[in-house]
């Protein structure tokens, strides 16, 4: 690399030998690994080669695929661009990415629709990834005769080994800080890792040995004489090395295939190939000023000749104008060189795999060399830490263009919190472990855990909440109540309810006004404190009339402040009303106040004793059964038309809630109201929904709203102010019936151009061989799509078709178990 012949790799043939030696090739002595290595030993966690290079290594976790904007992924070229400019000269930079095959197995013993669902994905086939990063100096002769000097050497020797080795140590600090100041987690490889120990191999065996599963015996060796074999794998290496190879133009991303969201360049070469490979990119930077006067010497030589050849004076042409750009532009020049390892005990097989790598970077635009006779000198190359690269397998170009070949994406990874719930990732469809709570809290993604839920009819918006809540209940320490118009989580409550007996079931009440369920509002456990009484006052100004003006608010506020205040007075609306017909009627006199209370009387009487609604706020609420209850439905579909009874129900369903949350220490709390937001969505009830939504996040509450009223989202500012101003987290699903109105949802959801982008691209082109739909979720600023991919029995318990509703419940009046019903459907 320093310009002179550097030596093969620990004398293993740079190509193969003739045909009069292959006798002797047959027959040729096996040679232990260690002689083939040019490792000399360490310094700290600096590897020091044969040749006394210093190389230390770097383990990168690259941001997740499909989660990087355009701008974002330009930020990461640039980020990589930096990294190479802080490089010094004769200085070589290995990249090396592993994609591993694996077969997803995660199973759990306990009887439940978890354990339906992982044994839906056993055996998926999905990609492991890991990303190195080696960093050589190379020795460009200063110590060439510290290996073989006496004891006593010069001091100037001393000293130069010292600068080198003070000179990696910081290049390593300067490069974890910038990969680390950029969002790429970034740790020092360690020479245990390096060279493994006892325990585990290390990377250099794992990369010689093929071998990069834990528990595997290594066993084997490395042959070539008829072809590459790693030990019990055959090996093809497809390569970029020469200018040719390569677009006259790059990029540093493209669009992905099926979503049309920006990836990396490499990424049909990285990601989208199935099978285990690896890829490799190395950038040497060379000294400048030498690689620059060889350049202006062969541009002369050529130009000279440019009249015997219209290909010389093309090529004058060429370097010509890459002397001007660099001269231009100030970027580094670099030589550069991007391979792809492939691995397969089968060789029918690896040849199908070369086939479809060849096809990968044709989409690319490149052309690459498939080598043959130097297959081994190449992988030998791509050992970790390795400096054997030779010049021939390099090309000339600048630090920007030679980044546009590094893969910046890393896998979807499973979230380490643990109250999480299960979606699958878009690219393999396997499941992946993701927190919409607490970790986006703790690392200030989002400030609240409030939640709108948006889809439309048919998008699977239902379904999704159904899963969504179900791994809530489950969790074990989480209370929900759900309001809800059309029973469309009737089953899951039944489930839920053979699953949670044993910490109070879940339960389903149902409002019809042949049998009403009363409430009683004024019952409190222990005083009543100023949440509860902004409930009362809330039910009183619905019950009364709209428009109400303050005056008129202060004197029903005085009037429940001092009913509270005055002992041995019945907790109930009659009690409240007795005690209104002697106060009130005193305090506007006394004041001087414009209240008609003959008005009052009047329109509240329906809830007194005889009157039409006297049942509805005069039964003392069981508040026990539904406290310790850990999942309720309130299915309002018989009464969401009423005008009296829909939005008192509510707002004391509501009242039960705030008790939840203001006496359970410790556990979760979540509200969900589907449909019956519109009970609540008018401006004499907005003040209470705005307090409601800004109070419920000190409590370790979560209020999710659900809808596919698109039009009421636009247009209602009560939503627009009281739900989605306090709600970080947006979750869409399949907006594609609203294409023409999805510019002003995604303004009034302050959606970035990007998130528009993932959200249009939900259900695009879905693979034929799997059923499920697409979710989009938004944690503040940052967002991914996943797929909602359930198993038959999750299906039944989530399905609102009723016929299927209808036979399920029908087989539920046997002795069978609702589980035991859905795994035989």
């Amino acid at each position: 690399m320093d310009g002179t012949k550097r030596k093969q790799p620990g004398n293993c043939p740079s190509s193969l030998p003739s045909k009069d030696a292959s006798a002797s090739l047959k027959v040729m002595k096996a040679k232990p690994i260690e002689k083939c290595l040019p490792v000399l030993g360490f310094h700290g966690d600096i590897l020091v080669s044969d040749n006394l290079d210093l190389s230390f290594g770097l383990k990168l976790r690259l941001p997740e695929l499909l989660s990087c904007s355009n701008e974002q992924l330009y930020l990461l070229h640039d980020t990589f661009g930096r990294a190479v400019n802080l490089l010094p000269e004769n200085t070589l930079l290995h990249k090396q990415d592993f994609f591993l095959a694996g077969a997803f197995s995660e199973t759990i013993n306990q009887d439940s629709l978890d354990k339906s669902y992982l044994k839906l994905f056993k055996g998926r086939s999905y990609l492991e990834h890991e990303c190195y990063m080696y960093i050589s100096m190379l020795n460009v002769g200063l110590l060439k005769n510290y290996l073989s000097s006496a004891l006593l050497f010069s001091k100037k020797q001393k000293m130069q080994e010292s600068w080198m080795n003070e000179k990696a140590g910081e290049l390593r600090s300067n490069l974890v800080s910038l990969f680390t100041q950029n969002g790429i987690v970034c740790e020092p490889v360690t020479r245990e890792q390096a060279v493994g120990d006892d325990k585990q191999p290390g990377l250099i065996e794992r990369y010689l040995t093929l071998n990069f599963r834990e528990g595997q015996p290594v066993l084997g060796g490395i042959d070539f004489r008829d072809r590459l074999r790693v030990m019990d794998r055959f090996v093809e290496i497809l390569s970029l090395s020469d200018y040719t190879h390569v677009p006259s133009e790059l990029r540093p991303l493209t669009g992905h295939p099926r979503t049309g969201l920006p990836v990396s360049f490499t990424y049909p070469v990285t990601w989208h190939l199935p099978f285990s490979h690896i890829t490799n990119q190395f950038i040497y930077v060379p000294g400048q000023q030498e690689v620059k006067a060889t350049l202006e010497s062969n541009y002369k030589k050529i130009y000279s000749l440019s009249r015997f050849s219209s290909e010389n004076k093309v090529n004058a042409g060429l370097i010509e104008n890459f002397l001007d750009t660099v001269q231009s532009t100030g970027e580094k020049i670099v030589k550069t060189h991007f391979n792809v390892v492939l691995m397969e005990s089968s060789l029918r097989e690896l040849k199908q795999y070369k086939s479809e790598t060849g096809s990968a970077f044709s989409q690319m635009n490149c052309f690459p060399y498939q080598h043959t006779f130097d297959l081994p000198l190449l992988f030998f190359v791509c050992v970790p830490f390795s400096t054997q690269l030779p010049e021939t397998e390099l090309f000339i170009t600048q630090v920007p263009q030679a980044c546009c070949l590094t893969n910046f994406e890393g896998p979807v990874t499973d979230s380490t919190s643990e109250f999480t719930i299960r979606l699958s990732n878009r690219q393999e469809g396997c499941p992946v472990k993701i927190d919409l709570s607490d970790e986006p809290m703790r690392r200030n993604i989002i400030h609240n855990r409030n939640k709108i839920i948006i889809g439309g009819s048919g998008s699977g918006k239902s379904f999704f909440t159904n899963h969504f809540l179900r791994q809530y209940a489950e969790n074990g320490n989480c209370h929900i109540v759900l309001l809800d118009v059309g029973r469309s989580y009737e089953l899951l409550t039944r489930y839920l309810d053979e699953q949670l007996k044993d910490k109070g079931g879940a339960r389903l009440v149902e409002f019809t006004e042949e049998n009403p369920i009363s409430f009683n509002p004024f019952v409190a456990g222990g005083e009543a404190d100023m949440e509860h009484r902004q409930t009362i006052l809330s039910v009183l100004y619905t019950i009364y009339k709209e428009n109400l003006s303050e005056m008129e608010k202060d004197v029903i506020a005085r009037s429940v402040s001092e009913f509270f205040k005055t002992e041995n007075l019945e907790r109930s609306f009659n009690g409240y009303y007795n005690f209104c017909l002697e106060y009130i009627p005193q305090l506007v006199e006394e004041q001087s106040l414009e209240f008609n209370s003959n008005e009052f009387f009047f329109i509240l009487g329906k809830y007194y004793n005889g009157g039409e609604y006297d049942y509805l706020l005069n039964k003392p609420m069981q508040t026990d059964e539904f406290f310790t209850c850990p999942f309720l439905v309130f299915e309002l579909d018989n009464i969401k038309d009423h005008p009296v009874i829909f939005p008192v129900a509510t707002l004391i369903i509501m009242d039960i809630f705030l008790q939840k949350m203001r006496k359970l220490k410790g556990v979760r709390k979540v509200i969900c109201v589907e449909e019956a937001w519109k009970a609540i969505a008018t401006s004499q009830m907005a003040g209470y929904v705005k307090y409601f939504f800004k109070t419920i996040r000190k409590f370790f509450g979560e209020a999710i709203v659900v809808t596919q009223e698109v039009d009421d989202v636009i247009s209602s500012p009560i939503i627009r102010d009281a739900i989605i101003n306090n709600a970080d987290t947006r979750i869409l699903l399949d907006m594609g019936k609203f294409k023409n109105k999805f510019g002003q949802i995604s303004q009034v959801l302050g959606l970035t151009e990007f998130q528009k982008e993932q959200v249009l691209s939900v259900n695009k082109n879905l693979p034929a061989d799997r059923k499920f739909k697409e979710v989009f979720i938004a944690l503040g600023a940052s967002s991914k799509v996943f797929a909602l991919e359930v198993s038959r029995p999750e299906y039944y318990c989530y399905t609102s078709e009723q016929k299927e509703k209808e036979l399920i419940l029908k087989k539920l009046q046997g002795n069978n178990t609702l589980f035991e019903i859905l795994e035989s459907m």
